[in-house]
């Protein structure tokens, strides 16, 4: 097995770190992971302005909670018709 000096083992630690936090901050665009865009179309002037395009029922309308059927558990993802997501219950 190789050995390697401590300070060596501490540079490609502090590297490691580094490179799984990268990809983990572009996910979520900040550190408070809000996903927000800042300086898009969509800002405290034009946000009244938006309106429902489309709804996608994912559970019957029952009134009631029923064993997480439907709760949508991620971000939807669209790619061109097709809607993408996971839900509680698989």
């Amino acid at each position: 097995m190789l050995s390697f000096p401590p300070m060596k083992r501490w540079q490609g630690f502090a590297l490691l770190l580094l490179t799984i936090q990268v990809p983990a901050f572009a996910e979520g665009i900040d550190l408070l992971n809000t996903r927000s865009f800042q300086g898009g179309p969509i800002n405290n002037e034009t946000v009244s302005q938006l309106r429902v395009k489309w709804v996608y029922q994912t559970a019957p309308d029952t009134g009631t909670a029923s064993n997480a059927q439907g709760s949508i558990s991620s971000t939807p993802a669209v790619d061109g018709r097709y809607l993408y997501f996971n839900d509680m219950s698989g």
